[in-house]
Order: structure tokens, then sequence, then C-alpha cells
């Protein structure tokens, strides 16, 4: 495998290893083993793996008031090609214009340092920084704006990129912050927090933020969170190949991850891993208190660690599925199953044990029960009844408000003796027999 972390150019790595549980239970590469960004694969699962940085995360409760995508700019400067006389060139900052004056003998250093001191006349010393190859410049008020000419095109191989200027609603004291700080814009509703876009820190003022190399989303009502690399190493999961094995796979490495549950005595099922549950403080916090039968019984995963020896749960979710090898008659659900809201059924609805309802039941339609139907409390029909066959009534008759408790029989016989009619009335409960 891998012998030297100078090995930069292998670009894409086999690999073949056994399944440890508890360390590389889907057969992952370790961290050891691969270069940050460098691909692996497992020839016997055929899963693909890459290897990044984690970091340490600070959440802050600061919202996002308002922000200037083009606050200032990161230019870097990577070649000159000019071999003449002395020239000028224009170009303009915030639209004033500048002259960068260069000749046979000049190189980038010439360059950079030119074109430095042109964003220090403009927006200030505070707000411009260098380096070898590249001048960064802002503006603390209003958009900054830069524009080259034909020539500076021409002669200088260079590109920009825009400076992010970022007005919290309050200041906010950032935890150590390096170079290689990056700031997370998460939203953040009804507790939940997911990053929606992020960017690396130039500066921090008092509520005001400057980045550069930023992507994704920023609005308004966004909240930040402060990143700091770690010196830790993780492996993910680059394709999505359901692993199938009888219990949940120990290490889950991608969120939405497939695993299919080895059918046994019991129909296969497949499951997805949801990492939702990740971004709620609290809810990580009580599936931690559970111990671990309970967690292994309820499908909870390791997926991460929030860098503060805290780790993070995820969930196996299973996906009903119709096996019409196995059982025959479609979906089978284990356990209780609660609907928080309607259940519509389109077709016939068969209950082989019992049915309990602790509600109401209503039914605006034909009902057919072909077997004993028990009711334990009051039953109210709003419309006609038809029953084909006896209708049994163990108790007291009421009808139209009257209480009937007992039968009586009535005949009429001939001065033979013979009976000639006979029919059962009904007894009120206040008549005298």
């Amino acid at each position: 495998m891998i012998d030297s972390d100078s090995q930069v150019q292998r670009g894409f790595v086999q690999h073949r290893r056994a399944r440890i549980n508890g360390v590389n239970g889907e057969g992952q590469p370790l961290p050891g083993q691969v270069l940050e960004g460098e691909i692996a694969i497992n020839l016997v699962t055929r899963k693909l793996y890459t290897k990044r940085q984690m970091f340490f995360v600070t959440e802050y409760t600061n919202i996002v008031n308002v922000f200037d995508d083009q606050a200032g700019y990161v230019v870097n400067f990577t070649d000159l090609d000019f071999d003449s006389d002395t020239i000028n060139i224009s170009y303009d900052i915030n639209g004033n214009t500048k002259t960068l004056v260069i000749d046979s003998e000049s190189n980038i250093a010439s360059v950079i340092s030119q074109f430095k001191n042109a964003a220090i006349a403009e927006v200030g010393a505070a707000q411009v920084t260098s380096d070898a190859s590249s001048v960064t410049f802002y503006r603390t008020s209003g958009t900054a704006s830069i524009n080259f000419t034909s020539d500076f095109v021409k002669y200088i191989d260079f590109n920009y990129k825009p400076v992010l200027r970022v007005g919290l609603n309050a200041s906010v004291s950032l935890a150590s912050s390096t170079a290689s700080t990056v700031i997370d814009f998460d939203l953040a509703t009804s507790g939940f927090r997911r990053t929606q876009g992020n960017g690396r820190l130039i500066a921090h003022v008092g509520p005001t933020l400057y980045l550069k190399d930023f992507s994704g989303l920023i609005a308004s009502g966004y909240k930040i969170s402060q990143r700091e690399p770690r010196d830790e190493y993780e492996i993910i999961e680059l394709n999505n190949i359901p692993t199938i094995k009888p219990t949940a796979p120990e290490k889950a490495l991608a969120p939405g991850n497939f695993w299919i549950r080895n059918r046994d005595s019991e129909s296969g099922k497949l499951y997805w891993l949801d990492t939702s549950i990740t971004d709620d403080s609290d809810f990580q916090s009580s599936i931690r208190a559970l111990d671990s039968d309970t967690k292994v019984s309820k499908n909870a995963v390791v997926i991460d660690s929030d860098g503060n020896g805290n780790l993070l749960y995820g969930e196996w979710r299973a996906i009903v599925s119709t096996s019409l090898l196995g059982t025959g008659d479609g979906n089978s659900f284990e356990g209780d199953v609660t609907f928080q809201n309607n259940v519509n059924v389109d077709s016939d609805l068969l209950v082989r044990g019992k049915a309990q309802i602790n509600g109401n039941l209503t039914v605006n339609s034909q009902l057919t029960v072909n077997s004993q139907l028990t009711v334990d409390s009051e039953a109210t029909f709003n419309d006609d009844v038809w029953i084909k066959g006896d209708l049994r009534v163990d108790s007291d008759f009421i009808l139209q408000g009257d209480r009937f408790t007992h039968t009586q029989r009535f005949t009429i016989k001939n001065v033979l003796g013979a009976t000639v009619f006979s029919m059962y009335g009904l007894q009120h409960d206040s008549d005298t027999p």
C-alpha cells in the first residue's frame, strides 16, 4: 500500500482489506493508508473511499444582518510575459485609474508590490494583505470594483475572486482564529442547523467578517459557525453500494448510505442512514444516554464526533418494500405502527386479528362484517342499518327513548283451545307483567 506521504502522484489506489468489526467494519481503508483526497477502492465490496480533514466546530447564535459579495478582491498573479522597453499599463480600482509600470527586468514580485500600493491608496493599509503570489484588499463599507485593460490581460497571467463582507447582528468573539479558519453559514430553524455556505476568514472586526473562497448560499438570518482544522482525518465513502449484512453496519460513512438486511426467517429489508438527527444536540444527548443494547436494537450508529469527546449518532431507518416471492401478502410491518394523520385505504382492508379503536370510527360507505363484531361502547349509526342475518340483543332494547327490558308472548285461541294467532311484544321497563 502506502509507504510515504510524499507519494502524491499515485491518484487511484486499489485496496483490498478484511473487515474488522469496530475498526473498518465495512472494508474501508484506515486513515493512515491513503492520502488526503486520494481515492481507494475495495475490490470485494466495490466501494470507493477518500480521506478528508476533520474540524473542531464552534456554533454561535449571531445571525447575518447584511452582506456584500463584492466588498473586495483577491488577485492572484501567476506569470509575467513582457520582454521590451518600459510600458505603462492602466487598470482601475474602485473606479480610480492606476498605472502599472513594467519593463524587461520586471517580475511578479514587482507587479504585486505596485498593485498592493495602489490598493492601499484606495482602501487603507489595514485592509490590504499580500504574499508571494497575490494581493487581497477590501472595503469596510460599500462595494469594491476592479477593471483591467487589454494590455494588462495581454502581458500578465492572473485571476481574481471576490471578498465577502458579512455584517452580524452583534459583535462576535471568535475562538483562536487563524488563516485556516472557516466560517459556515447555517440555516437554523427550530433548533436544527444545516450549513448552506462557507468561506475562509480574512479578517474580523467586531460584528463584521471578511471572507474569501466563499461557496454556497448566504442569507439574512443565517447563523454562523467556526471551523478549525483538527490533527485528524476521516475516511468517507464516495459511492453508495448497499452493504448486505444480518445486523446493522458498525460504522457508517456517508449520509443516505444503504444497508440490506439478510433474508433469514423474515423478509429481507432495505435501510437508509438518516443523519439529520446530528443537528439536534438535545436528541443526541438522549441517544448517548441509552445503554449499548438499546442502541443496537434501535439501529443507532456512530457516524462522527463533535471534536469535544462526544459521539454523533445516526439511525438506520427501514424502507418498507413488497416481497411477492416471500410472504405473498405484500408489505410486512414489525412492531407497532403509528400514523400521525389520516390513512386512506383505496382497496380492501383485511384484519386477521383484533382491531381496537380507541376513538371514533366513521364509516361513510358500506361496512361488511363476515364474523363476530364486538362493540364495548356505544355505536352510533347515522344512516340505515341493513342486517342480512340474525340480530341478537342480550340486554335492554331502547326505541325512541323507551326502554324495553323483556318480551311477552301474546296468543289468541279458539273455543277448542287451539292457538290461532301468536306474537311476542316488547315489555316497557315501567310496565307490569
